[in-house]
């Protein structure tokens, strides 16, 4: 108690103003005069105050670190909300951003929108002048074997465009099966809109043909394309190769949950399958490739505006 009270006093005497306080001038308070004051006080040790000064000192430290962590989850947080708007960003530019990729096919002030967007569209010009129909056949599929060996990997759509002096005019559906050659019954015919869209689809496996046209009434189209499915294959064996080998009836198929109407061969691949999508639209083709290829284009607003 006595090396206490030293001590107190000690620092009193080390710590006292050396003005006269009569001067009007208040004394200036130090650090060691408040810990003499609070010791003395409280009537507590120097070790006690040292330790409750370390505790302090301890906890503002804390306090520090809580906050730098509080500041650094934010950051984190922020980080992953924008990169999640970039990624949301490129998907939804990459679903819906590009409506009107290859969407259009022009002769001179006429416009026409196709009716699923291809990534490239080729014009294949048939000229009629006084040609006889058999010419107008052989010249129509030479250009057309010619097109399809320059067609890029992708969907290329292949514009049909009959040319006779200056004028120029889209083939509409019955003259293109005029110009294969196909005796299509009348029944599927009459319900076929008269706009028709012809496409190759090039991968690194292969290409294939793709016939779509439009229908006006899905009941009597489904009725005509089952009568259709007699001679189908003869009547498309200038566009699908492999249609002449198919064998037997067309048989029920699903691809990817849909229902299709397929021609095998003698080996069990497919000749010719068709479906139609969204119950308007009539998909004819040689392989499930390019059949999903059409269903997945169907799904999507990129390609397909109706």
């Amino acid at each position: 108690m006595e090396e206490k009270d030293q001590i107190i006093k000690g620092l009193e005497v080390e710590d006292r103003p050396t003005s006269d306080s009569s001067n009007g001038i208040s004394p200036i308070r130090t650090y060691k005069a408040d810990i003499a004051g609070y010791v003395k006080n409280k009537n507590v040790s120097l070790i006690d105050v040292a330790a409750e000064e370390t505790k302090a000192k301890r906890f503002e430290a804390e306090e520090t670190k809580a906050g730098w962590l509080k500041l650094g989850a934010f950051g984190a947080v922020a980080l992953i909300i924008f990169a999640v708007g970039i990624v949301g960003y490129y998907l939804y530019n990459e679903q819906f951003g590009k409506k009107n990729i290859g969407n259009q096919s022009r002769i001179g002030e006429i416009v026409r929108s196709s009716i699923i967007a291809a990534d490239e569209t080729k014009d294949v010009i048939v000229y009629t002048g006084d040609l006889s129909l058999v010419k107008l056949q052989k010249n129509f599929l030479n250009d057309l074997e010619d097109s399809i060996g320059e067609v890029d990997v992708g969907l290329t759509k292949l514009a049909v465009i009959k040319e006779s002096g200056e004028a120029k005019q889209y083939i509409k559906t019955n003259d293109f099966f005029s110009l294969i050659g196909a005796k299509t019954p009348q029944i599927i015919t009459d319900y076929l809109d008269g706009q028709f869209e012809f496409f190759i689809l090039s991968t690194f496996d292969g290409e294939w043909p793709i016939l779509l046209f439009k229908t006006d009434a899905y009941d009597y189209a489904y009725t005509g394309a089952l009568k259709w499915e007699k001679s189908m294959s003869q009547d498309l064996v200038k566009i699908f190769e492999d249609a002449e080998m198919g064998r037997g009836n067309f048989k029920d198929h699903v691809v990817q949950n849909r229902d299709t109407r397929v021609l095998y061969d003698e080996g069990e691949d497919i000749a010719l399958i068709y479906s139609f999508i969204n119950r308007k639209y009539l998909v004819i083709t040689n392989s499930e490739a390019p059949m999903l290829e059409m269903f997945k284009r169907f799904a999507s607003p990129r390609y397909f505006n109706e």
